[in-house]
């Protein structure tokens, strides 16, 4: 008992020490323990004494050790409490478990929580109530409306009259009620969706209703160009947005062992060198992989991939023509940690008769080349001074084949003064008048997603993805 009240006594005096008035950057007073900062602002802290929080309508109560996150302009973000808390929502009760995570909207508003328990939680679903599952998150929109849950497994919803979910799946709906995604329990799928669908895998939505996703069984054709092809084992097919079936925006492709032509382009699984890929009779270039991998996990282990399949995803445009080729990445398990790990197989491009390794390629609407991601990053040397060279992440084409833009790092190399080398991060832009640059940070580089020039060849929009993966327009300056 001695030990039991000493313990106590010493945590008490600690927390004491190391506590200290602070103002939070919502402009709360709190006594906290730590706080993180970031570029000269407060991204985090740890409060030390139980602290009331309210956001929105919710009052939430967070016991020491809780760490706050903030958004830019101060609104709390998130927080990770130590202990349960009762949330009272639109949707119903929730409690929340321990040491979990509640995130929030920049207005205050419920993001989501981890809610507490194994025997279910009553949820107020489009569908009617529903039980959700202990220890699995639950999201909102901003409005407190219901985003996604894991149900309990075996439950049914209306508009699937025969059939339940899979036990560890989600199902998420859009701001309108509609539904978004869910995996249905293969053994109990209504029989106009029993045939044809790989056993757990989800099934996607659009907004009005009509299939998105889903993954087809293996061995599994489409039907393109007046030719078949094999989709890639365990790949989705993407619908566009219609009523009509068959109406495929994006598949897999499985090339094996085959050379076809998908649009203007010859498809080979095979290394070629130059001058044997000079002699292919096609209108474009030539795509080739190396099937045959050795990855080092280190500790002098490897593992022998094996033959993977040569699978290309083809994207296609509302006119149903080809708009992008995206090499496709495989996983495998390592044999020493367990783990999976993304594996891309070699691709190369030809491109003006030198072969260019690839990751993505974006057609234009006729056909020619419009864009190239390259894998790896493809360094060439500067034409007009020997003392610098390119990096370059991505070229963009016009429309009779010539470069007129690249996404790309360029250095500088002092002859007589190393501290003189630089190197700048940039989109640069060719033009009979020379060239132009639009500074771009390292962090962007990676995710420009697509770029749109004008009649005259200038830059019109830039498309980047942002931290959540949403598409953003690039700032011109």
């Amino acid at each position: 008992m001695k030990k039991i009240i000493l313990i106590s006594l010493i945590t008490f005096f600690l927390n004491v020490i190391f506590s200290f008035a602070f103002t939070l950057p919502n402009g709360q007073e709190v006594s906290i323990s730590k706080y993180e900062e970031k570029d000269g602002r407060v991204v985090a802290v740890i409060i030390s004494k139980k602290t009331d929080f309210t956001m929105g309508t919710l009052n939430i109560p967070a016991e020491a050790g809780s760490i706050i996150r903030f958004y830019d302009s101060g609104a709390i973000q998130s927080l990770s409490l130590t202990n349960m808390v009762d949330v009272e929502t639109i949707l119903g009760k929730f409690r929340t478990s321990r040491n979990k995570t509640m995130h929030f909207y920049e207005n205050g508003s419920l993001k989501s929580l981890v809610i507490y328990g194994s025997s279910g939680t009553k949820v107020t679903t489009p569908f009617g109530e529903m039980l959700a599952r202990g220890d699995m998150p639950v999201t909102f929109y901003e409005d407190g409306s219901l985003e996604s849950f894991y149900p309990r497994f075996g439950q049914k919803i209306s508009f699937l009259p025969d059939g339940e979910y899979y036990d560890d799946a989600v199902l998420s709906f859009y701001p309108s009620g509609t539904i978004k995604e869910f995996t249905p329990n293969p053994r109990r799928m209504p029989s106009t969706m029993q045939e044809g669908y790989k056993s757990k895998t989800p099934i996607s939505f659009y907004p009005s209703g009509n299939m998105k996703t889903f993954t087809p069984e293996d061995n599994f054709v489409v039907p393109f160009n007046d030719a078949q092809y094999f989709l890639v084992p365990g790949t989705p097919l993407t619908l566009f947005d219609t009523e009509e079936s068959d109406q495929y925006k994006s598949f897999t492709i499985d090339l094996t062992n085959k050379t076809d032509m998908i649009g203007k382009v010859a498809i080979s699984p095979e290394i070629a060198k130059n001058e044997e890929m000079n002699k292919i009779n096609s209108e474009m270039r030539l795509f080739v992989a190396k099937q045959h991998v050795i990855k080092d996990f280190g500790q002098k282990r490897k593992i022998n991939t094996g033959s993977q399949p040569v699978g290309i995803t083809v994207e296609l445009n509302e006119e149903r023509t080809v708009e992008r080729f995206l090499i496709y990445p495989y996983t495998f398990a390592s044999e020493h940690e367990y783990k999976s790990s993304l594996f891309s197989p070699h691709f190369s491009i030809l491109i003006d008769g030198k072969t260019r390794g690839a990751k993505s390629v974006t057609l234009q609407k006729d056909g020619n080349l419009d864009s190239v991601e390259y894998h790896p990053t493809l360094f060439i040397d500067d034409e007009k001074d020997s003392n610098s060279f390119y990096e370059i992440f991505r070229s963009y084409y016009s429309a009779d084949g010539k470069e007129i833009a690249r996404v790309a790092r360029h250095t500088y190399i002092d002859p007589e003064n190393e501290a003189k080398d630089s190197t700048i991060s940039a989109i640069f832009v060719f033009s009979k008048e020379g060239i132009s640059t639009i500074s771009c940070p390292d962090q962007y580089l990676h995710n420009i997603n697509s770029i749109t020039f004008t009649d005259e060849g200038k830059i019109d929009v830039i498309w980047i993805k942002d931290e959540n993966g949403i598409l953003v327009q690039f700032p011109l300056e």
